[in-house]
């Protein structure tokens, strides 16, 4: 291949073909973009779209605006200018995700041409033909189709537009054929630079377009002058400090580091030299396509390890050897391909290693080189042939025809969670991030046991994997298999002491399992951890609740938000706390809030009764105690108190001594006859059903337990109606002075 190779055809030159036609052909690109990427439209959220979009708080307001400027950490990566689109996008359509995905495919739609025009006026042959296979490679599919990777489509418009500004200041006259030579514009140079830090503030690996300007220049000027470089200073300068704030932000909020980076230079080199050829082979064979791929080992040990390291040199030697003549196009879009590449080698943490080592949306930018390459090539080779009217378009429409179908298919798989997880788990199935990620969507859609089957397999392949054994726990926890789901959390915690879900699935667990003293120590350690873990806050008021420690109870829950959802539990927990401090009218509303959203749990309705009963609303309260025994006859609570008021109550309409004992003995019996309170209600039921005997007996055994057990004023209470039952007179209470 000669130089040549980069010359545009003569009616290029003159630009014949007129504006008409560059619109069309423009407009042609778009047209096939959105085709190819219909099925997308249509995408659901995906894996990290929660926190990009569904959960990035910053999204909900204009502090939240500030804060993704001025906070690095408020948003999961320092990309101002892309969470400000996704800001923008929020605010026009919500969590509506065809918005986003229309804007996406736009950008993705722009940037090819922006390369057609860039490749144009760089005189390269089969500018159209580049960007259209950009427009249409299958590997960028999982860059547009997945909304978290606005970073690489929007940050990809102002690369491009950058380079294009760029041209006109580094090499003003020599990138449109026939212009003459003109004064160095410097307004395209401040607009390169404006350009550029947009770039990076969108996504900082294009930070390397520095140096892709300095690669053109020495293609075209076939050396470097030191005018044509001081220039580019505050460039570098740029790019370092949004460079450093990154890696920053990888190893300390994402949490880069740790033995899965822990390599050393020389694992690094073999891993990078790996990598370059792995994202060039996809170029050119985009079979199969994963979301996640295989993590490589290399050990230096083998010398299959070298092999990589080994060709990369040598052809960059050879290429080096021809740069004067048909190697140099070759020798810069190699510079190209590796600089662009350069900041997701293995030379860098980046936190998505511990999953993979490589990814499809890492080389959305770096690709361009080797496509251009190809389609010049392309060209080349038709040029030879006889019959070129008849050949080209053959050749180009097969082979858009062929890239447009894998796109095609390719952009249905990012349609769900469900159909992305299994088509990697198809292709990988040892991709133990897929097995828990489709477990936890199995999950949320009520699929439990096939979920379970997935946290099984994602902590058989990665033992270490402690989000894997928080989930796989929590999954066991709502199977009801509380003995299993301890030993999964408590692993998690091995690996990770202070990861706040774990700590908090542990508490769940062992407040499920009745462990209410281990658990209230489990919710402090995780508030301790995350003071502003609000769910935290709530399982702790529950239970300080069920200890009995009204107060404390209710202030963990007069920190929750009034905007926060209590769950029907929490509100039984929080009207009870209320009624034994005596708010009876606001206990009230708890309860009946907790009741309209689960009318069927019996013991809420006892709580209600108890609290209308303390209100004076006896014929309400025993109506409630009736349904709660309804829902739910082993509730001991609610057969007690229902048979002290129909033992008890002043009014002889109400009174009832044969159900009142029936209740009674049924409270005690579930309670093993050990409950002196109990015994005592039971014995008031008797001597109400004329059963005085059986009273005093029942009485006494109260007083006896009682005793045993230092509660004096319940045996002082009982000695007192002894006196009554002995005497042949059932206890009532006294009717109440209005």
């Amino acid at each position: 291949m000669s130089p040549d190779v980069v010359a545009l055809k003569p009616e290029e030159k003159k630009g014949s073909s007129g504006i008409c036609s560059a619109w069309l052909q423009g407009a042609f690109i778009v047209v096939l973009v959105f085709m190819a990427y219909f099925p997308a439209l249509r995408g659901e959220f995906l894996w990290d779209d929660d926190s990009n979009v569904t959960g990035n708080l910053p999204l909900r307001s204009l502090e939240g605006l500030r804060q993704i400027w001025l906070v690095p950490g408020a948003t999961q990566q320092y990309y101002p200018l892309t969470h400000t689109s996704f800001w923008v996008d929020y605010h026009l359509w919500g969590l509506h995700t065809s918005g986003y995905h229309i804007a996406n495919v736009c950008l993705h739609a722009l940037n090819a041409i922006l390369l057609w025009i860039i490749l144009r006026r760089l005189r390269v042959k089969g500018a159209w033909l580049a960007a259209a296979i950009f427009a249409l490679h299958p590997v960028n599919v999982e860059s547009v189709a997945w909304i978290t990777e606005r970073k690489n489509t929007l940050s990809g418009v102002f690369f491009l537009a950058s380079i294009l500004a760029a041209l006109k200041f580094w090499l003003p006259g020599k990138s449109i054929p026939d212009s003459p030579i003109e004064k160095v514009p410097w307004r395209f140079y401040w607009l390169t630079l404006g350009l550029y830090v947009c770039a990076i503030l969108s996504k900082t690996s294009t930070v390397g377009l520095p140096l892709v300007i300095l690669i053109l220049v020495w293609w075209k000027e076939r050396r470097l002058a030191w005018k044509k470089v001081y220039p580019l200073l505050p460039f570098l300068a740029a790019g370092m400090a949004l460079g450093c704030i990154t890696m920053w932000v990888e190893k300390d909020q994402l949490g880069a580091g740790g033995k899965e980076w822990a390599f050393s230079p020389l694992d690094r080199c073999l891993l990078s030299a790996r990598m370059v050829w792995f994202y060039l082979g996809k170029i050119f064979w985009p079979h199969p396509l994963m979301f996640i791929y295989p993590r490589w080992t290399v050990p230096p040990s083998q010398p299959i390890g070298y092999l990589a390291v080994l060709v990369a040199l040598t052809v960059w030697l050879v290429l080096w050897l021809g740069r004067n003549g048909w190697a140099r196009p070759v020798l810069c879009v190699a510079g190209y391909f590796v600089i662009m590449l350069f900041p997701i080698l293995a030379f860098f943490n980046v936190y998505f290693f511990h999953i993979s080592f490589v990814s499809d949306h890492f080389q959305y930018l770096a690709g361009i080189g080797p496509i251009a390459l190809a389609a010049a090539g392309i060209c080349v080779l038709i040029g030879m042939v006889s019959m070129r009217k008849l050949v080209e378009p053959l050749i180009y429409g097969l082979l858009l025809l062929a890239l447009g179908a894998l796109t095609w298919r390719q952009a249905h798989v990012y349609q769900d969670n469900e159909i992305l997880w299994r088509d990697t788990l198809a292709k990988n199935p040892n991709a133990w991030l897929a097995h828990n990620n489709l477990a936890n969507h199995l999950a949320f859609t009520g699929r439990l046991d096939e979920a379970l089957e997935h946290y099984r397999a994602a902590v058989a392949i990665e033992p270490d994997y402690l989000l894997g054994h928080n989930n796989y726990g929590a999954a066991l926890m709502l199977r009801g298999r509380l003995d299993a789901a301890e030993v999964e959390v408590r692993k998690a915690l091995q690996l990770e002491p202070n990861l706040p879900s774990a700590r908090m699935s542990l508490a769940t667990i062992l407040y499920s399992r009745g462990k209410i003293d281990e658990a209230i120590v489990e919710y402090r350690a995780t508030l301790m951890i995350t003071p502003t873990k609000i769910d935290a806050h709530v399982g702790l008021a529950k239970a300080l609740t069920d200890k009995e420690q009204f107060a404390e109870a209710l202030a963990e829950f007069a920190g929750v938000p009034p905007e926060y959802p209590l769950d029907a539990e929490a509100l039984d927990r929080f009207g009870y706390a209320l009624a034994a401090q005596g708010r009876l009218d606001e206990a009230g509303n708890r309860l009946l809030e907790s009741i309209r959203l689960d009318p069927n749990k019996g013991d809420v309705h006892c709580h209600y009764a108890m609290c209308l009963n303390a209100q004076g609303n006896i014929k309400e309260a025993i109506l409630e105690y009736r349904k709660a025994l309804e829902l739910d006859n082993q509730l001991s609570a609610a057969c007690n108190n229902l048979a002290w008021t129909l033992a008890t109550y002043p009014d002889p309409d109400i009174r009832n001594g044969n159900e009142a004992a029936t209740l009674g003995e049924r409270a005690c019996q579930l309670t093993n006859n050990r409950q002196p309170i109990y015994l005592g209600t039971l014995a008031a039921a008797y001597a109400e059903a004329g059963r005085f005997d059986d009273a005093v007996a029942t009485a006494q055994k109260a007083c006896a337990i009682a005793q045993a057990a230092g509660m004096t004023n319940i045996v002082e209470r009982n000695n007192q109606l002894l006196e009554s039952y002995r005497a042949n007179k059932p206890y009532h209470e006294p009717t109440a002075v209005h």
